[in-house]
């Protein structure tokens, strides 16, 4: 396994596989906390698929190749609660329970790098 870059923004438009190493999607946008503890997490297009994108977490995640794996499975990604990044907190909560994430690992409002 191998780590990704140390500037998440450079995963823009890498591909998404999951732990079994099927295609997911592919990344259209990294969020980076301006907090160090926070993970990034990544808005994936989900090509074929009825939502046209999902928000995962990046905690987790490795470099495979040109791609990136993550630790959800397809699945879980396709059945991601839609998500506003510029939304309410209940939203990005309710993004944050589907992948088992309590609180802290939340993205929140300002200390995101939102553009």
């Amino acid at each position: 396994m191998a780590e990704l870059p140390a500037d998440p923004s450079r995963l823009t438009g890498a591909e998404i596989i999951d732990p079994a190493g099927e295609h997911v999607g592919q990344i259209e946008e990294v969020f980076v906390s301006k907090r160090p503890e926070r993970p990034p997490w990544a808005r994936v297009s989900l090509e074929l698929e009825e939502t046209d994108s999902a928000l995962v977490p990046l905690a987790g995640a490795d470099a495979a190749g040109d791609a990136v794996r993550i630790s959800f499975d397809r699945q879980r990604v396709v059945s991601t609660p839609g998500f506003d990044p510029r939304g309410s907190r209940s939203s990005i909560q309710a993004v944050a329970e589907h992948y088992g994430m309590s609180d802290p690992t939340l993205p929140e409002g300002p200390p995101w790098g939102f553009p």
